[in-house]
């Protein structure tokens, strides 16, 4: 089987996970003592890129960063106890040159009162692999994050939410091939996974 294919069956392993997750929230969903809320989430990622560069003649490897940005559009539901705590699931597509693709995560959440929360909790990205154009090519990987942050109700129904995503991986998902005026040699810059910021507007029903 292409290796190129493989991740996608993996991909049905992890969305086995997530239909067996939503199980477990609807059996442990008690309407007296739970509340739940649909949410969509127009998201914008501010991250470094971490950049590997290697050049030849002679080979070395050098470290170069660039301010990046991408778009999400996530989907949550949520149940809330009545000890404020709530427990979030939350698909997401996210769009991009490079970094792009679909996430999976799940949510702790403590709610101070109505209006303001924190949130903690495991965000798993899926790359989706695309071929080279130009000198560009993306890599199928899985990237998984640990996530930190918070929101506050600014407007009925409206929030505003803040996540800082940690990698728990170095994983390469996508390289660029440069090449060199006047030689026919190339420098190829290799995309890790970095941390990165993500800012959200939340619709909640």
């Amino acid at each position: 089987m292409d290796d190129k294919t493989k991740p996608w069956l993996r991909m049905g392993i992890v969305m086995k996970y997530f239909y067996f997750l939503l199980l477990i929230l609807f059996l442990f969903h008690n309407p007296c003592k739970a509340q739940s809320n649909f949410g969509i989430h127009s998201e914008t990622l501010f991250y470094f890129m971490d950049i590997k560069k290697e050049s030849y003649n002679p080979k070395i490897f050098t470290k170069e960063t660039s301010l990046e940005t991408n778009f999400a559009i996530s989907f949550s539901y949520t149940l809330i106890t009545e000890n404020k705590i709530g427990i979030s699931l939350r698909p997401s597509i996210v769009l991009g040159s490079l970094y792009s693709g679909y996430d999976m995560g799940i949510f702790w959440l403590y709610y101070f009162d109505r209006a303001k929360y924190v949130l903690g909790g495991l965000n798993i990205h899926y790359n989706v692999w695309s071929p080279r154009i130009n000198s560009l090519e993306n890599d199928s990987v899985w990237i998984p994050y640990l996530i930190v942050g918070g929101g506050m109700n600014v407007l009925k129904n409206l929030f505003m939410e803040v996540q800082l995503n940690l990698p728990l991986n170095n994983e390469i998902y996508a390289n660029e091939i440069i090449p060199i005026i006047y030689t026919q040699e190339v420098n190829t810059y290799y995309y890790k996974a970095s941390w990165f910021l993500k800012l959200g507007i939340v619709y909640q029903i």
